[in-house]
């Protein structure tokens, strides 16, 4: 899922037509994607996520987890601040898997 919460709002990026709920009480954020600056696809595997970055040029995403992550990927700037990473590529389309340490 791809969201971001902060200033006591809720931000969701989705790509087609959705219901959601909300309703009042505390959840743990576990890892997410919090914004991407171009379309992603996303494939889960047992023990990891591959995201291809689809467009073309600058791709960047920032990735949240708790937990420490293995990113890996070619040509691929990786930079983390705390729970953040923040995953950059120049070029073409672009492919990134994410596994938790």
């Amino acid at each position: 899922m791809v969201y971001h919460r902060g200033e006591g709002r809720l931000y969701l990026g989705v790509a087609n037509e959705v219901a959601v709920g909300v309703r009042e009480g505390t959840v743990d954020d576990g890892f997410h994607i919090v914004r991407s600056n171009g379309p992603v696809e996303l494939k889960r595997g047992e023990q990891s996520l591959r995201i291809r970055l689809t467009a073309k040029g600058m791709q960047n995403i920032r990735l949240y987890s708790p937990e420490t992550l293995k990113v890996k990927g070619e040509s691929l700037r990786i930079e983390r601040d705390g729970p953040y990473y923040e995953v950059t590529h120049f070029g073409e389309e672009a492919e990134i898997e994410v596994y938790l340490k």
